[in-house]
This record gives structure tokens, C-alpha cells and sequence, in this order.
């Protein structure tokens, strides 16, 4: 964000779903589910234009059992999101700020080639990558034999 539109604004917030300092930069969700994470935090921080300067108001987390697909997981982050918005909202503007400290990772921007399925691996081996991956805007795909095939999962509807 400009350093404009920070001045103009008397409080910015951005809610990350990481702990941060952990998992900054680009779709912490996906990248913690790849790493068979179940446990997934949302952090309410204040945008600032000084990079790491982190000013938290509040973390919380929530867990996932390992079989909801991307449809589901957005659904759940927003719902998370929403949460700690509130909890802000309840409490502002007797809220608590503190600044975290720590450099943690930074994840890289997924694109559409991160889709990409290893065909040498097992589906349960892949089944996070599978989860992840938005069966319209980024389904998974493999090569075989210079052909590209695409792979779209979902559910069983009982």
C-alpha cells in the first residue's frame, strides 16, 4: 500500500492466515496445508510501509481435518476471518497492539504451473496438493507422454 493511502487512513488492517512472522508473502493457507499443517492461524496486523514491522492486534487459529477441498477451505478461512475481525471490532478501540519480532519464511507466489502433479507419486502422497488447488482457476494436471491431463476433485454428495 502507498505510503499515500496509509497517511489518509487513520487504521489499515490486514488479516493473514499465518502466524506470523511465519508463512509472510503470498497464500500462506496453501503453502501450510502442503506442509501437513492442520493447525492454521489468522493474524490481524496493522499495514505499515516499513517491511517486518509488525504490529499485531491479534492471532487466532483454527483446525482443519485433513479433507476439506479448496471450495471448503476458502469458506472456513473467511468465516476465520470474519472472526477476528469482529473480536477487533468488539474490543476497538480499547485494543491491544504489540509489535512481533522474528524474520520467519517468506512464500513465494503460486501459479498456475504450481498445479502440477508428479505422476511417480501416490494420490495420498499428493492428496494436500489436490485440495488446494481450485478445480475452474487452477486445477492440478500432469504430463504424460508429451499430453497434458487435467485432474479435478470433489466430493461425494450423500
Amino acid at each position: 500500500m502507498s505510503e499515500n493511502f496509509l497517511q489518509k487512513n487513520e487504521l489499515v488492517l490486514i488479516a493473514h492466515s499465518s502466524k506470523l512472522p511465519k508463512d509472510k508473502g503470498f497464500a500462506p493457507l496453501q503453502y501450510q496445508i502442503l506442509r501437513n499443517k492442520n493447525k492454521i492461524y489468522m493474524s490481524l496486523i496493522k499495514a505499515v510501509k516499513e517491511v517486518d514491522a509488525w504490529v499485531i492486534y491479534f492471532q487466532n487459529s483454527f483446525v482443519l481435518n485433513g479433507t476439506e477441498l479448496s471450495d471448503e477451505i476458502r469458506s472456513i478461512q473467511g468465516i476465520q476471518l470474519l472472526n477476528i475481525i469482529k473480536m477487533f471490532l468488539i474490543k476497538y478501540p480499547n485494543v491491544k497492539s504489540k509489535k512481533l519480532i522474528g524474520k520467519g519464511n517468506f512464500n513465494k507466489r503460486r501459479h498456475s504451473k504450481d498445479s502440477q502433479l508428479d505422476i511417480n507419486k501416490t494420490i495420498k502422497q499428493q492428496f494436500n496438493h489436490l485440495r488446494i488447488n481450485d478445480n475452474e482457476l487452477y486445477p492440478s494436471f500432469f504430463y504424460y507422454k508429451g499430453q497434458k491431463y487435467i485432474i479435478k476433485i470433489f466430493k461425494e454428495k450423500k
